[in-house]
């Protein structure tokens, strides 16, 4: 088995900051939508920049936690295939070292390798 030496786990950290960023923003659209029926329904003549703007900020938001929704499904891809190659390089015998999300900085530009094989 080939010896592992593991850096920061980016991804998980990523997909966690969408999962929050994408909750937040469904539930902020649910309570705006919610807040402009409530208002809709109880005021006898509410006002039309009310009407107009309040269900166009719950759809801008429920844009933003689709994208969100997204974003989660790439990131979640990309983890499942870190994990899918680190378990095929495991099999690689013991003279073998694996170095993981190796960054590389280079005249100012950065770039990141997933694995290192030396």
């Amino acid at each position: 088995m080939a010896y592992i030496i593991s850096r920061e786990d980016h991804l998980a950290r990523d997909y966690q900051t969408q999962k929050k960023l994408f909750w937040w923003m469904l539930s902020l659209s649910i309570l705006t939508f919610g807040l402009w029926l409530l208002f809709v329904f109880l005021l006898p003549q509410p006002n039309v920049w009310f009407l107009i703007l309040c269900p166009a900020a719950g759809l801008g938001l429920l844009a933003f936690a689709k994208s969100r929704y997204t974003q989660m499904a790439i990131l979640a891809a990309g983890i499942r295939g870190e994990k899918a190659a680190l378990n095929a390089l495991k099999a690689l015998d013991s003279e073998h070292w694996i170095v993981t999300d190796k960054k590389i900085t280079y005249k100012g530009k950065s770039a990141e390798l997933d694995f290192v094989v030396i």
